[in-house]
This record gives structure tokens, sequence and C-alpha cells, in this order.
């Protein structure tokens, strides 16, 4: 293994022709019976090697060790707040911004306003004390669709 750290170490003084003849010596190395022993070790003494070395040394242990391929996914499961939204339906939409959804038992309200600050739609879930305010508040409003619970 010592003549892997001479044969790095050269590769920083060496002439495109020096240069490539090592490398090729080097994956040979690599390929051969220890290879990964002399990978291992080409990684760790490419450590220390000014960046041009690392980078020609990091191209050959691409070549001899090709990265793993990614795993294969695993389809993800639907949460239980996915399964959830999928129920909502719009119950309220007023164009100057508020939309309301709420699921088909009238249980669980969503409401969307725009945020001031940022001009984007803001979605929260409303607690069931501010559902009874928002019905008053909202009570004879155009703006319900027939789906409204009561």
């Amino acid at each position: 293994m010592e003549l892997i750290e001479e044969r790095v170490r050269a590769l920083s003084k060496a002439t495109p022709e020096e240069k490539t003849a090592i490398l090729s010596e080097l994956k040979q190395l690599c390929m051969g019976e220890n290879g990964d022993t002399a990978i291992d070790k080409i990684e760790r003494t490419a450590r220390s090697q000014i960046l041009t070395v690392q980078w020609d040394l990091e191209e050959l242990i691409e070549l001899v060790r090709p990265p793993a391929p990614p795993p294969a996914e695993e389809p993800e499961e639907e949460s239980e707040d996915e399964d959830e939204d999928s129920d909502m339906r719009m119950v309220y939409n007023d164009p100057r911004g508020l939309v309301l959804h709420c699921n088909q038992d009238g249980s669980r309200w969503l409401a969307t306003q725009m945020d001031p600050r940022t001009r984007m739609p803001q979605t929260f879930e409303l607690q069931q004390e501010e559902i009874s305010r928002i019905k008053m508040q909202l009570a004879g409003s155009p703006h319900w669709t027939a789906d409204a619970p009561k």
C-alpha cells in the first residue's frame, strides 16, 4: 500500500502523460484482488493532496466504484390529515378573501385568508367556539354555498 501513497504523491508534480500513466496504474490496483483496500487507501491519501489531485482521484474512484443506485422508493402512506382534508368541502366563499371549508359532519372547519404582510393565502383550523361565532357573524351572507351546514 506504500505504492499507492507514493503514486498519489507523485500526481501533483507529474506531467500530463505521467499523470495518465499513474492514474491507469492506480485504476488497475483498484480493479485487482484487493481493490476495496486500494480504494480506501486512495481516499485516505487523497485528503492530504492539493485539490486538483483530489479531483483526479475522485474521478478515478467514481470509475471503479460507481455510486450505488438510490434505494427503491416505498409508496408513501397517506396520513390521517390528508384523508381528513380530502373530505373537506367549501361552504363559504367571500370574494374579498375569506373561504371556509368543513368536513361532512361539520365537526372540523378550515379558514383561508390572505396574510396582509405576505399577500399569500394562509389556512388554519378553527376551534369549536370560533365556528359558532363565525356562523353568527356571517349569518345571512350571500356567500354561503348550498352545501353549508346549518
